[in-house]
């Protein structure tokens, strides 16, 4: 290109009026923010979830059960109970029998659990247990045997232990979920058969009315037109009956509410053994 040509382009307005636009267009581009692109786990960004609960599909979880896990705090190994196995639970050369691990030993080897990239250490069922159930010759290290849902089991640790291993958990940025069981507890009814009888389902013995007549309490479910239940018809246990009477004495609850609770009355199938 010669000079000649060079000069009539710079002299031409088109040419002269893109080349500012694109001047113009650098300038702005240079002086913008840098924004991070949003992501689920920063909470400031417009992509922020509403509600507390967060999906937890990207969490690597470490699955652990405190009683095999690691003896950090031998001190707590029978649970205040004593040192009779059938009392305490506590006999390490049984499977089926709490072994020692507790919170202590978890708070120890968090270095290790977080060493594994672990984001969520998942506990299984914690809260205190009936140490030992002798009809199924085994004790409650599994967790599913509460009987205070707002206590540590002893043999685990306290509820203190418990705060240290969550605090010091969140302030390296790893959550603590608990494994709760809320649909049954230990065996603690008893029943005027007996202390413990073998599970009788729904299916076998349906629910009855006072006149007899069979009934699935499901289909009263959010309705207040529950029917009219008898001692001696209505349940298979009297006894379940007698204590849901005394603690729902309206039968003009929901449905769900009474037969929720004479449901869980009714003895269970024996636990997993070991």
């Amino acid at each position: 290109m010669n000079t000649r040509t060079r000069r009539q382009r710079l002299n031409n307005p088109l040419t002269t009026w893109l080349g500012l636009l694109a001047a113009a267009l650098v300038a702005s581009i240079s002086v913008l923010p840098a924004h991070a692109a949003p992501g689920p786990k920063d909470p400031g960004s417009s992509s922020a979830h509403h509600s507390l609960r967060a999906p937890v599909t990207d969490e690597n979880f470490y699955f652990v059960m405190a009683d095999r896990f690691s003896n950090g705090d031998t001190s707590n190994d029978y649970g205040g109970l004593g040192s009779d196995p059938i009392v305490s639970g506590f006999n390490p050369t049984k499977k089926g029998f709490y072994n020692g691990g507790d919170l202590a030993g978890l708070l120890d080897k968090i270095d290790y659990i977080q060493g594994l990239g672990t984001t969520s250490i998942w506990l299984t069922p914690s809260f205190k247990n009936k140490a030992v159930q002798p009809e199924d010759n085994s004790a409650g290290y599994h967790g599913y045997w509460i009987t205070d849902f707002t206590q540590i089991d002893p043999h685990l640790g306290t509820n203190d232990e418990l705060k240290a291993l969550i605090d010091e958990a969140h302030s390296r940025g790893i959550k603590v979920y608990f494994d709760i069981i809320t649909n049954h507890t230990a065996d603690v009814i008893g029943y005027e058969e007996g202390a413990r009888k073998t599970y009788v389902s729904k299916d076998a013995e349906p629910y009855k009315t006072a006149a007899g007549v069979a009934f699935d309490d499901r289909d009263f479910a959010g309705s207040k037109d529950f029917p009219e239940l008898d001692a001696k018809t209505s349940l298979h246990f009297a006894s379940a009956y007698a204590l849901i009477r005394r603690r729902f004495p309206s039968r003009h609850r929901s449905g769900p509410g009474l037969c929720e609770v004479a449901h869980q009355r009714r003895p269970r199938p024996p636990e997993r053994r070991g």
